[in-house]
């Protein structure tokens, strides 16, 4: 379920790159997608505090996504990048990547975005972390998102 929730509130901020259909910003269904994103948010964060006020825009589209194959070895880069890349941008971060949990994969356009569940270790302890990859043409990846499941 946490997985889902997570993948829920990623769909949201990836709505900015799809040209699909706009949405009716008024419209109660829409309004209470973007209150439950708030809300898992603060549960997940625990200092965060965040309150809905509204919302500006948005898009909808249909994303057919499909389960990874977490063994598959270019699945298994994706996941190793994202480490790396993690530890570049984070100064203190020395994680190693473990091993792929569970993964999505959906296209978007002429990318590819990959939602990878992963166990990383900081070398005293494993821990849970979600990550985004896009990958553009000719296996250029970019890191979007990459955080810790909260226990």
């Amino acid at each position: 379920m946490r997985f889902q929730s997570l993948f829920l509130i990623l769909l949201v901020l990836f709505a900015s790159t799809a040209t699909n259909q706009a949405l009716n910003i008024s419209d109660p269904h829409m309004i209470d997608i973007a209150n439950f994103a708030v809300t898992e948010h603060n549960k997940q964060i625990t200092e965060a505090k965040l309150k809905f006020e509204k919302i500006i825009e948005g898009l909808s589209f249909n994303v057919r996504d499909k389960a990874l194959n977490i063994s598959d070895p270019h699945v298994i880069d994706i996941a190793n990048f994202a480490v790396t890349e993690h530890n570049k941008q984070i100064t203190e971060a020395k994680l190693m990547f473990e091993k792929i949990i569970e993964g999505l994969s959906f296209n978007v356009r002429d990318k590819t975005y990959y939602l990878l569940s992963i166990f990383a270790n900081n070398g005293s302890t494993s821990n849970n972390y979600i990550t985004v990859v896009i990958e553009k043409p000719l296996n250029h990846f970019y890191l979007r998102f990459f955080h810790i499941v909260p226990q």
